[in-house]
C-alpha cells in the first residue's frame, strides 16, 4: 500500500511534529546537519543529569521502578543517552509506593499539574481502576515525569494477572552511568513500543524509528517475542508495525508475524502520522476517530467495552472533593466536562 498525500518530511517537521532529535532526522533523512544544532545535545545532557538526580532520590526512598523508555532506551539502542528525544521521564511503580514516590518527587521540585493524587481511599481506587498514570512537572528543569501503576492507558486487552506475569518474567539489570536500572527484557521492549505507538496511531515517527533501530542492531529471541504477542493478542497491531515499517523503511528487517494488517488502522496509522499539526486538544471529530482505530487495536467484546468506560472518565476530576466518591456519578458527569473542557 502506497502512502496517500504523504506530507513531506522536512527537518522542521521531523524535529516539532515528530519529535525526533536531529541525530536522528540526520539519520533519517542522510544529511550530516546535527553538528549546527549543539545546543540541543547539551539540553539532553543536562536531562540526562536530572534523570540520574532523581532515580537516585527513588532508590535511596527505597522505591523499586522499572525505567520506561527516556535515556536508558537511548543508551540501549544508540549507546548514547542523548541520541533520541523524551520530553519526560517515565516509571512503572507499584501501587503500594505510589504516595511515597510522589512525596518523594514533590520534596525533589515536582508537582501534579493535570490532577492531584487523591487523598482518600475510595477516590484513590478509581483512580486505579480507571487510569494508568500521573503527570508530575518540575518548572524549574522543565522536566515532566509519568508515574505508571499499569503499563497501558485505555481499554484492557489482557487480564491483569497474564500482563503482571508478563511483566514479572520479562525484565532484567543494565548498567548506565556506574549504576544498575531494572528495564524490560529486549522482547517485551520491543513489544511494549509497538503497543505504545500502536496505541498512539503510529502519530509520530519516532516510534517506528526506535523500533527499526533495534531490529537492525540488537539481538532478540523470535520465539520469546512471538510468544508474548500471543499472550498480550497483539497481532494486529505487530502487523501494522511492519506495513509501516515497509513503507517509511524500504529494506529493513521486519518483525516475525504471519498475521494480515487490518487496512483501517494502516490508513488510520498513515493519516495520524501525515497530521501536520499535533494539537493537544482534538476536535470531537478527531477524538472519535482515534477512538474507533483504538477499539480496533485488539480483539474481543471485552477489550472495546473497557475502552468505553474509560473513555467515560475525565482524569483532571480524580481528586475532586466536591463530587461524591461513586463510580457512577464519575462517569454520569465526565462526558459532559470532556466536551466543556475539550478532548485531549
Amino acid at each position: 500500500m502506497n502512502n496517500p498525500n504523504p506530507t513531506p518530511l522536512t527537518r522542521e517537521l521531523l524535529f516539532n511534529r515528530h519529535r525526533m532529535s536531529h541525530q536522528q532526522i540526520d539519520d533519517f533523512l542522510g544529511e550530516k546537519e546535527c553538528r549546527n544544532y549543539r545546543s540541543e545535545k547539551m539540553e539532553k545532557m543536562v536531562q540526562v543529569h536530572e534523570f540520574l538526580k532523581i532515580t537516585a532520590a527513588l532508590s535511596d526512598a527505597k522505591i523499586e521502578f522499572i525505567a520506561l523508555k527516556g535515556p536508558l532506551l537511548s543508551h540501549r539502542i544508540y549507546n548514547d543517552s542523548t541520541y533520541r528525544c523524551y520530553n519526560d521521564f517515565d516509571f512503572l511503580i507499584g501501587i503500594p509506593s505510589l504516595e511515597n514516590t510522589i512525596e518523594v518527587l514533590k520534596k525533589n521540585g515536582f508537582q501534579t499539574i493535570i490532577y492531584d493524587f487523591p487523598e482518600d481511599e475510595c477516590r484513590r481506587k478509581i483512580l486505579h481502576k480507571h487510569m494508568n498514570e500521573i503527570h508530575l512537572y518540575n518548572k524549574d528543569t522543565n522536566i515532566g515525569i509519568d508515574l505508571h501503576w499499569q503499563l497501558f492507558s485505555g481499554g484492557r486487552f489482557v487480564n491483569e494477572k497474564t500482563l503482571n506475569q508478563v511483566i514479572a518474567l520479562n525484565q532484567t539489570i543494565i548498567t548506565f552511568q556506574q549504576r544498575q536500572f531494572k528495564v524490560f527484557s529486549i522482547e517485551f521492549e520491543l513489544l511494549y513500543l509497538i503497543i505504545h505507538g500502536g496505541l498512539h496511531s503510529w502519530r509520530r515517527l519516532k516510534w517506528l524509528t526506535d523500533i527499526r533501530d533495534i531490529l537492525r542492531s540488537l539481538a532478540f529471541d523470535e520465539e520469546v517475542f512471538q510468544s508474548l504477542v500471543k499472550k498480550l493478542n497483539a497481532h494486529r497491531l505487530v502487523a501494522v508495525c511492519n506495513e509501516l515499517l515497509k513503507i517509511y523503511f524500504p529494506g529493513t528487517r521486519l518483525l516475525p508475524c504471519s498475521h494480515a494488517p487490518s487496512k483501517n488502522l494502516l490508513n488510520f496509522a498513515l493519516y495520524s502520522i501525515n497530521m501536520e499539526k499535533d494539537e493537544q486538544k482534538q476536535s470531537v471529530t478527531e477524538y472519535l476517530k482515534t477512538l474507533w482505530s483504538n477499539s480496533q487495536a485488539f480483539p474481543g467484546p471485552g477489550y472495546k467495552i473497557s475502552l468505553l468506560k474509560q473513555q467515560f472518565f475525565a482524569t483532571d476530576l480524580a481528586a475532586s472533593k466536591w463530587i461524591p466518591c461513586s463510580t457512577l456519578l464519575y462517569y454520569l458527569f465526565s462526558p459532559f466536562y470532556k466536551i466543556i473542557r475539550g478532548f485531549r
